[in-house]
């Protein structure tokens, strides 16, 4: 996993709707990102051909951008985490309106990697559900392309 910091230029993205562009494969040769998603606070693309799996977080000044080649990994899941929920408060408000985080947690040998797809903090309330989904979504992605299933698939056991 390579972390990379990179500066956002505010004034180029006053000028385009995503602060990330990231191309379709038709429309330049030199992407390729295969499957991509950006949402409010974070990007996830995945390079199937070099098994690279892209995440940026975006902030106000800067963007933490991190590159994990999943052929070092060994797991995946997704982790949801509550704010504190009373006795009771379940009778008037849905679970939803309690997440507070969504995970896409990785795991290596090196040890574990967690993305935050959702925050209560950045994202709104309303968008918790359809990046849940793409949570989901990313999850079933890596899981595939993780080594031990590729093998599975080739006539191996499962590891």
């Amino acid at each position: 996993m390579k972390p990379i910091s990179v500066q956002s230029n505010n004034h180029a993205a006053a000028n385009n709707n995503s602060l990330f562009p990231i191309k379709n494969n038709n429309e330049n040769k030199l992407s390729t990102f295969s499957i991509k998603d950006e949402t409010r606070s974070c990007v996830i693309a995945l390079d199937a051909c070099k098994k690279n799996l892209l995440f940026i977080k975006k902030q106000l000044l800067t963007s933490d951008c991190l590159i994990i080649d999943l052929d070092n990994l060994n797991g995946c899941s997704i982790t949801k985490e509550y704010n504190n929920i009373t006795p009771g408060a379940l009778k008037t408000k849905k679970l939803n309106r309690f997440l507070k985080n969504i995970f896409l947690n990785l795991r290596s040998n090196k040890g574990p990697v967690s993305l935050s797809i959702y925050n209560y903090k950045h994202d709104a309330p309303e968008d918790a559900q359809l990046l849940e989904v793409k949570a989901k979504k990313w999850q079933t992605i890596v899981s595939k392309l993780l080594p031990q299933q590729i093998k599975s698939k080739e006539g191996y056991f499962k590891i």
